[in-house]
């Protein structure tokens, strides 16, 4: 072989190299942006589900402040709200095992309201409730039972009363929220009331921006 067949050949492996080296370039930064985009989507459905489940269990809004998608002024989304009619006032709060079956008595006691919230600061959806009955202690169970009429409900400065009480543990709804908005349309004749909420989500190259609905149960008269 002789020294211009020899260049050649190591001119054609080298082109042939590069050519290769590119095209794993590329299907390495396509695979990138596709898991990416797949687990952008995977977080998106998890906070839709957590958020519908939340708020579908909803029994009454007692206050629900809206949010806002442009403006950071805004006071932060939130959702304050009469989860279930459930706690039992008469039971025995020196007995865990007495608040294990549900009693209904049309009131609303602090221990069955919940409070969703947006902090921007952290980025995180925040769901506020009272702790599981037997991980109360009995003062905290005899306070828990505190009935709220409406004047109580509806006073906005009892949203950090309630935030701040023993009983009431606060967990992460979901992160990664670069903004939040709430809204709640005038409910129809004889229809479910619903909540719309909107989020968006950083990702590279732009923000995902998510939609949802979440029906409540059927219409509850307002608690008095």
């Amino acid at each position: 072989m002789t020294l211009v067949e020899l260049s050649i050949g190591l001119l054609i492996t080298t082109i042939v190299i590069g050519a290769l080296s590119s095209l794993w370039i590329a299907v390495g930064d396509t695979w990138r942006k596709s898991s990416s985009s797949q687990t952008q989507t995977l977080r998106a459905g998890q906070i839709v589900t957590r958020l519908e489940g939340t708020f579908r269990q909803a029994k009454y809004v007692c206050q629900l402040t809206p949010g806002s998608m442009t403006d950071t002024t805004a006071a932060p989304a939130s959702a304050f709200f009469w989860r279930s009619d459930y706690w039992n006032t008469a039971g025995d709060v020196s007995n865990p095992a007495a608040f294990a079956t549900a009693v209904s008595d049309n009131l609303v006691e602090v221990a069955e309201l919940a409070l969703v919230e947006y902090d921007a600061a952290s980025k995180r959806l925040y769901l506020y409730q009272a702790k599981d009955p037997a991980a109360m202690n009995s003062t905290e169970r005899a306070a828990a039972g505190t009935v709220w009429t409406w004047t109580d409900l509806s006073k906005s400065s009892n949203l950090t009363v309630f935030k701040g009480l023993s009983y009431v543990q606060r967990k992460v709804l979901s992160e990664g929220v670069s903004a939040a908005a709430f809204n709640m349309p005038a409910a129809k004749v004889g229809g479910r009331p619903v909540i719309e909420f909107t989020l968006t989500m950083p990702q590279t190259g732009g923000t995902t921006l998510i939609y949802s609905v979440a029906s409540m149960r059927a219409p509850a008269a307002r608690p008095l």
